[in-house]
């Protein structure tokens, strides 16, 4: 039950950072997209074994001693980061998929970005 919780949470917190991820990597904006686009390679590239043991190891040695996260959520928030890379990868691939051309029919019949 404890890894359900954990992974249920973990992508549910996960899906609006990784489309925040997916934005960032398309800005136009230069710093935006490299610390973007330096995340998701980064995260990408580390396995989640790691992660979790340095949520559960080496974070508790960076915080006050005031300070006590419990387990679960630091396992949670590992999760959270890593998945996030990958939501960012599958919703900036879903995003390039859309041809140009009906950006374009879009924007002539006066549509938002959002529409």
């Amino acid at each position: 039950m404890l890894t359900v919780l954990i992974a249920l949470i973990g992508i549910l917190l996960s899906f609006p950072l990784g489309v925040l991820l997916a934005l960032g990597r398309r800005s136009q904006l230069r710093a935006v997209r490299l610390l973007s686009t330096g995340y998701i390679e980064l995260i990408r590239g580390v396995p989640l074994v790691t992660i979790l043991f340095m949520a559960d190891i080496i974070l508790p040695l960076f915080l006050p001693s005031e300070w006590r996260l419990d387990r679960v959520a630091r396992a949670i928030g590992g999760i959270t980061l890593f998945s996030a890379a990958y939501v960012a990868e599958n919703v900036r691939g879903g995003l390039q998929a859309i041809p140009t051309g009906q950006v374009e029919a879009s924007q002539a019949l006066g549509l938002s970005g959002v529409q």
